[in-house]
Protein backbone atom coordinates (compact mmCIF):
# COMPACT_ATOMS: atom_id res chain seq x y z
CA UNK A 1 0.00 0.00 0.00
CA UNK A 2 1.42 3.39 -0.99
CA UNK A 3 0.36 6.95 -0.21
CA UNK A 4 1.30 9.92 -2.36
CA UNK A 5 3.04 12.59 -0.29
CA UNK A 6 4.23 14.97 -3.00
CA UNK A 7 4.17 15.18 -6.81
CA UNK A 8 5.69 17.45 -9.45
CA UNK A 9 7.14 17.00 -12.95
CA UNK A 10 10.55 16.09 -11.51
CA UNK A 11 9.88 14.46 -8.14
CA UNK A 12 7.31 12.07 -6.71
CA UNK A 13 7.43 11.20 -3.01
CA UNK A 14 5.39 8.32 -1.68
CA UNK A 15 5.12 6.41 1.55
CA UNK A 16 4.78 2.64 1.40
CA UNK A 17 3.43 0.49 4.21
CA UNK A 18 2.38 -3.13 4.46
CA UNK A 19 1.44 -5.43 7.31
CA UNK A 20 3.34 -8.34 5.88
CA UNK A 21 3.72 -10.56 8.91
CA UNK A 22 7.29 -11.34 7.88
CA UNK A 23 6.29 -14.25 5.63
CA UNK A 24 5.33 -12.76 2.27
CA UNK A 25 7.56 -11.72 -0.60
CA UNK A 26 6.67 -8.95 -3.03
CA UNK A 27 8.15 -8.70 -6.51
CA UNK A 28 7.92 -5.38 -8.29
CA UNK A 29 9.16 -3.20 -11.12
CA UNK A 30 9.20 0.51 -10.35
CA UNK A 31 7.55 3.19 -12.48
CA UNK A 32 10.64 5.42 -12.18
CA UNK A 33 14.17 5.28 -10.82
CA UNK A 34 13.93 5.56 -7.05
CA UNK A 35 15.82 6.36 -3.89
CA UNK A 36 14.29 4.38 -1.03
CA UNK A 37 14.68 5.38 2.61
CA UNK A 38 13.69 2.28 4.57
CA UNK A 39 11.89 2.72 7.87
CA UNK A 40 11.94 -0.99 8.74
CA UNK A 41 14.08 -4.08 8.05
CA UNK A 42 13.65 -6.30 4.98
CA UNK A 43 15.63 -8.52 2.64
CA UNK A 44 15.92 -7.26 -0.93
CA UNK A 45 17.09 -9.13 -4.04
CA UNK A 46 17.63 -7.51 -7.43
CA UNK A 47 17.34 -10.53 -9.71
CA UNK A 48 21.05 -10.47 -10.53
CA UNK A 49 22.28 -12.35 -7.51
CA UNK A 50 22.66 -9.32 -5.25
CA UNK A 51 20.86 -9.53 -1.91
CA UNK A 52 21.06 -7.05 0.96
CA UNK A 53 19.43 -6.29 4.28
CA UNK A 54 17.51 -3.07 3.70
CA UNK A 55 17.50 -0.94 6.84
CA UNK A 56 17.09 2.68 7.99
CA UNK A 57 20.86 3.33 8.08
CA UNK A 58 21.25 2.94 4.30
CA UNK A 59 19.47 4.24 1.20
CA UNK A 60 18.50 1.92 -1.64
CA UNK A 61 18.97 3.05 -5.25
CA UNK A 62 16.62 1.11 -7.52
CA UNK A 63 16.51 1.12 -11.30
CA UNK A 64 13.19 1.51 -13.08
CA UNK A 65 13.79 -1.34 -15.53
CA UNK A 66 14.77 -3.95 -13.00
CA UNK A 67 12.72 -6.34 -10.93
CA UNK A 68 13.24 -6.43 -7.18
CA UNK A 69 11.92 -8.84 -4.59
CA UNK A 70 11.49 -7.79 -0.97
CA UNK A 71 10.85 -9.98 2.05
CA UNK A 72 10.00 -8.18 5.29
CA UNK A 73 11.66 -9.57 8.38
CA UNK A 74 9.03 -8.24 10.80
CA UNK A 75 5.33 -7.54 11.09
CA UNK A 76 5.50 -4.27 9.16
CA UNK A 77 7.40 -3.12 6.08
CA UNK A 78 7.54 0.62 5.40
CA UNK A 79 9.65 3.15 3.52
CA UNK A 80 9.61 6.55 1.86
CA UNK A 81 10.43 6.55 -1.85
CA UNK A 82 11.75 9.44 -3.91
CA UNK A 83 11.10 8.84 -7.62
CA UNK A 84 12.88 11.31 -9.89
CA UNK A 85 12.73 12.29 -13.56
CA UNK A 86 15.46 11.35 -16.01
CA UNK A 87 16.52 15.01 -16.13
CA UNK A 88 17.12 15.15 -12.39
CA UNK A 89 18.87 11.78 -12.34
CA UNK A 90 21.27 12.87 -15.08
CA UNK A 91 22.13 16.00 -13.12
CA UNK A 92 22.85 13.87 -10.04
CA UNK A 93 24.95 11.22 -11.79
CA UNK A 94 26.82 13.15 -14.48
CA UNK A 95 29.52 14.45 -12.08
CA UNK A 96 30.42 10.82 -11.32
CA UNK A 97 29.60 8.95 -14.55
CA UNK A 98 30.82 9.91 -18.04
CA UNK A 99 28.18 7.91 -19.85
CA UNK A 100 24.98 7.45 -17.88
CA UNK A 101 22.60 4.77 -19.17
CA UNK A 102 19.05 5.71 -18.31
CA UNK A 103 18.03 2.09 -18.76
CA UNK A 104 19.84 1.08 -15.57
CA UNK A 105 21.63 4.16 -14.26
CA UNK A 106 22.41 2.92 -10.75
CA UNK A 107 25.54 0.78 -10.52
CA UNK A 108 25.28 0.52 -6.75
CA UNK A 109 22.36 -0.97 -4.89
CA UNK A 110 22.78 1.04 -1.71
CA UNK A 111 24.65 3.91 -0.09
CA UNK A 112 25.38 4.98 3.48
CA UNK A 113 25.03 8.78 3.43
CA UNK A 114 26.12 11.03 6.31
CA UNK A 115 23.88 10.60 9.34
CA UNK A 116 22.90 14.27 9.08
CA UNK A 117 21.38 13.50 5.66
CA UNK A 118 19.15 10.84 7.24
CA UNK A 119 17.87 13.43 9.70
CA UNK A 120 17.26 15.97 6.95
CA UNK A 121 15.22 13.41 5.03
CA UNK A 122 13.09 12.64 8.09
CA UNK A 123 12.46 16.35 8.70
CA UNK A 124 11.51 16.79 5.04
CA UNK A 125 9.14 13.81 5.05
CA UNK A 126 7.41 15.02 8.22
CA UNK A 127 7.02 18.57 6.88
CA UNK A 128 5.84 17.89 3.32
CA UNK A 129 2.30 19.03 4.06
CA UNK A 130 3.47 22.52 5.00
CA UNK A 131 6.33 23.03 2.50
CA UNK A 132 6.05 24.81 -0.85
CA UNK A 133 7.43 23.37 -4.08
CA UNK A 134 10.70 25.31 -4.05
CA UNK A 135 11.47 24.34 -0.45
CA UNK A 136 10.62 20.69 -1.02
CA UNK A 137 12.51 20.16 -4.27
CA UNK A 138 15.57 22.08 -3.12
CA UNK A 139 15.73 19.83 -0.06
CA UNK A 140 15.15 16.69 -2.16
CA UNK A 141 17.97 17.53 -4.56
CA UNK A 142 20.32 18.29 -1.67
CA UNK A 143 19.49 15.01 0.08
CA UNK A 144 19.78 12.85 -3.04
CA UNK A 145 23.03 14.50 -4.07
CA UNK A 146 24.43 13.56 -0.65
CA UNK A 147 23.34 9.95 -1.22
CA UNK A 148 25.04 9.82 -4.63
CA UNK A 149 28.26 11.31 -3.24
CA UNK A 150 28.27 8.65 -0.53
CA UNK A 151 27.71 5.86 -3.07
CA UNK A 152 30.63 6.94 -5.26
CA UNK A 153 32.84 7.96 -2.37
CA UNK A 154 32.72 4.60 -0.63
CA UNK A 155 35.98 2.65 -0.75
CA UNK A 156 34.89 -0.75 -1.98
CA UNK A 157 38.30 -2.41 -2.39
CA UNK A 158 38.59 -5.91 -3.73
CA UNK A 159 35.63 -8.08 -4.66
CA UNK A 160 34.20 -9.82 -1.60
CA UNK A 161 33.80 -13.58 -1.59
CA UNK A 162 30.33 -15.12 -1.31
CA UNK A 163 31.20 -16.28 2.20
CA UNK A 164 32.13 -12.73 3.23
CA UNK A 165 28.97 -11.26 1.67
CA UNK A 166 26.74 -13.81 3.38
CA UNK A 167 28.55 -13.26 6.68
CA UNK A 168 28.17 -9.47 6.52
CA UNK A 169 24.47 -9.71 5.66
CA UNK A 170 23.90 -12.19 8.49
CA UNK A 171 25.50 -9.77 10.95
CA UNK A 172 23.70 -6.74 9.52
CA UNK A 173 20.35 -8.48 9.82
CA UNK A 174 21.13 -9.67 13.36
CA UNK A 175 22.04 -6.15 14.53
CA UNK A 176 18.97 -4.72 12.81
CA UNK A 177 16.74 -7.26 14.52
CA UNK A 178 18.42 -6.71 17.90
CA UNK A 179 19.34 -3.01 18.01
CA UNK A 180 19.24 -2.91 21.80
CA UNK A 181 21.86 -5.66 22.15
CA UNK A 182 25.52 -4.98 22.83
CA UNK A 183 27.30 -8.01 21.36
CA UNK A 184 31.06 -8.48 21.41
CA UNK A 185 33.13 -8.74 18.24
CA UNK A 186 33.64 -12.49 18.82
CA UNK A 187 29.84 -12.86 19.10
CA UNK A 188 29.34 -11.16 15.74
CA UNK A 189 32.19 -13.02 14.06
CA UNK A 190 30.57 -16.27 15.19
CA UNK A 191 27.30 -15.20 13.54
CA UNK A 192 29.17 -14.30 10.35
CA UNK A 193 31.34 -17.40 10.27
CA UNK A 194 34.35 -15.15 9.71
CA UNK A 195 37.36 -14.20 11.79
CA UNK A 196 36.97 -10.88 13.63
CA UNK A 197 39.52 -9.21 11.34
CA UNK A 198 37.83 -10.45 8.16
CA UNK A 199 34.40 -9.42 9.43
CA UNK A 200 35.52 -5.88 10.26
CA UNK A 201 37.16 -5.44 6.86
CA UNK A 202 34.34 -7.03 4.86
CA UNK A 203 31.59 -5.19 6.75
CA UNK A 204 33.10 -1.77 6.10
CA UNK A 205 33.87 -2.61 2.49
CA UNK A 206 30.28 -3.74 1.81
CA UNK A 207 28.31 -1.21 3.87
CA UNK A 208 30.58 1.82 4.03
CA UNK A 209 30.31 1.77 7.83
CA UNK A 210 32.17 0.14 10.68
CA UNK A 211 30.21 -2.31 12.81
CA UNK A 212 30.04 0.18 15.67
CA UNK A 213 28.95 3.10 13.51
CA UNK A 214 26.29 1.01 11.76
CA UNK A 215 24.79 0.01 15.10
CA UNK A 216 24.73 3.61 16.37
CA UNK A 217 23.32 5.04 13.12
CA UNK A 218 20.64 2.35 13.10
CA UNK A 219 19.77 3.08 16.73
CA UNK A 220 19.64 6.79 15.93
CA UNK A 221 17.23 6.19 13.06
CA UNK A 222 15.00 4.07 15.28
CA UNK A 223 15.12 6.86 17.86
CA UNK A 224 13.84 9.27 15.19
CA UNK A 225 10.78 7.05 14.74
CA UNK A 226 10.14 7.04 18.47
CA UNK A 227 10.59 10.82 18.64
CA UNK A 228 7.98 11.47 15.96
CA UNK A 229 5.52 9.06 17.56
CA UNK A 230 5.68 11.07 20.78
CA UNK A 231 5.13 7.88 22.73
CA UNK A 232 8.32 7.96 24.80
CA UNK A 233 10.57 10.49 26.47
CA UNK A 234 14.29 10.54 25.72
CA UNK A 235 15.24 8.46 28.77
CA UNK A 236 12.86 5.69 27.72
CA UNK A 237 14.20 5.85 24.19
CA UNK A 238 17.77 5.64 25.49
CA UNK A 239 17.15 2.55 27.58
CA UNK A 240 15.02 0.81 24.94
CA UNK A 241 17.86 1.11 22.42
CA UNK A 242 20.50 -0.38 24.69
CA UNK A 243 22.17 2.74 26.09
CA UNK A 244 23.03 2.79 29.77
CA UNK A 245 21.66 6.28 30.40
CA UNK A 246 20.16 9.38 28.83
CA UNK A 247 23.56 11.08 28.88
CA UNK A 248 25.22 8.13 27.11
CA UNK A 249 22.56 8.21 24.39
CA UNK A 250 22.88 11.99 23.99
CA UNK A 251 26.67 11.77 23.72
CA UNK A 252 26.60 9.08 21.04
CA UNK A 253 23.70 10.65 19.13
CA UNK A 254 25.42 14.04 19.00
CA UNK A 255 28.70 12.44 17.90
CA UNK A 256 26.99 10.52 15.06
CA UNK A 257 24.33 12.99 13.91
CA UNK A 258 25.94 16.29 14.86
CA UNK A 259 22.98 17.44 16.98
CA UNK A 260 21.54 16.67 20.37
CA UNK A 261 18.47 14.39 20.27
CA UNK A 262 16.36 17.06 21.98
CA UNK A 263 17.14 19.53 19.18
CA UNK A 264 16.33 16.95 16.50
CA UNK A 265 13.09 16.08 18.26
CA UNK A 266 12.00 19.73 18.09
CA UNK A 267 12.76 19.83 14.37
CA UNK A 268 10.85 16.61 13.71
CA UNK A 269 7.77 17.51 15.73
CA UNK A 270 7.52 21.14 14.55
CA UNK A 271 5.85 20.22 11.22
CA UNK A 272 3.44 17.91 13.02
CA UNK A 273 2.54 20.58 15.54
CA UNK A 274 2.12 23.17 12.78
CA UNK A 275 -0.15 20.85 10.80
CA UNK A 276 -2.20 20.08 13.92
CA UNK A 277 -2.57 23.76 14.72
CA UNK A 278 -3.63 24.49 11.14
CA UNK A 279 -6.21 21.70 11.22
CA UNK A 280 -7.63 22.97 14.51
CA UNK A 281 -7.76 26.51 13.15
CA UNK A 282 -9.57 25.34 10.01
CA UNK A 283 -12.02 23.29 12.07
CA UNK A 284 -12.71 26.28 14.32
CA UNK A 285 -13.24 28.58 11.32
CA UNK A 286 -15.77 26.18 9.78
CA UNK A 287 -17.99 26.21 12.83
Amino acid sequence: MSSLLYESDDVVIESTHSDAGGHLSASQTLLAHAFVFSRTISKLEDGEGRSITANPAAVLMLNQNQRYTTRPTGEVDSSVRYLVSDTVLLQLLTPFEKNVSLYRPFRFLEAAPPAATLIEERVLAEGLASGDQLDVEEAVFRILASVIRAAYGQKRGRMSTRREIDGVEAVREWIARNPEANPSLPDLSSIAGLTPMKLCRAFRQRTGLTLTRFRHVLRGCLALDLMTSGAKDLLEISLSLGYSSHSHFTYVFRRIFGEAPSAVRRRLTAPIEAATAAARSAAHASR
